[in-house]
């Protein structure tokens, strides 16, 4: 596949990804992910679909509005890794974050690390 398509094709994952995590939507997170799938952010780690997707289901519960922004993105389409900053809402508290997904040669989210600039409470 040449890397122009790569590139769109991450771009469009990734935007849904973000788009169903503002919707709560597990069934869509989980057929985005990698079966080994990790998440690591400021104050957790999981490996493994399963982990990650109750991870999600714990942060979906705990907060009634969900709202992720995209900022900026920037893609390394021949190593299959996307750079975004986005904005997260969670009910009040606003959150300034770095995320850095890489993708499996399935184009499935294997990695997912977050970085938190900035918490607005």
């Amino acid at each position: 596949m040449e890397l122009v398509l790569i590139k769109e094709l991450l771009k469009k994952k990734s935007v849904k990804y973000f788009d169903d995590f503002s919707k709560k939507s597990l069934k869509n997170l989980s057929e985005t992910f990698s079966r080994n799938i990790s998440l690591e952010d400021w104050e957790n780690k999981f490996k493994g679909k399963k982990r990650v997707l109750k991870f999600n289901s714990d942060v979906f519960k705990k907060f009634k509005r969900i709202n992720v922004k995209v900022i900026s993105m920037a893609i390394d389409e021949k190593n299959k890794i996307v750079f975004c900053e986005i904005t997260i809402k969670l009910d009040k508290i606003t959150l300034d974050v770095i995320d850095v997904l890489m993708f499996d040669r399935y184009n499935k989210i294997s990695q997912i690390k977050a970085y938190k600039l900035w918490e607005i409470l």
